[in-house]
């Protein structure tokens, strides 16, 4: 039995983009669209914030990290 894969689509563009929250992000990427709850995800990296943009609402929520990561090791490191 053979599983196919469910193609991605992306959404129609439906007019020229627009900014729907001046969030105020140092350095703000990884947008991820989630069709399941129809909401925007991205984050501040330097800020170590996750947000959330839900248009149907215009619901606007953000959570702060309070956990610092530590860097991957080189793989001169990894190797050492």
């Amino acid at each position: 039995m053979s599983i196919e894969p469910t193609p991605l689509t992306m959404p129609a563009v439906a007019g020229p983009a627009r900014c729907v929250w001046e969030a105020g992000a140092t350095l703000g990427e990884g947008t991820c669209w989630s069709a399941r709850s129809q909401t925007l995800w991205w984050v501040d990296i330097l800020e170590r914030r996750l947000y959330r943009y839900r248009p149907a609402d215009d619901g606007r929520a953000s959570w702060a990290s309070t956990k610092k990561s530590r860097p991957s090791p080189s793989a001169t490191e990894a190797r050492a």
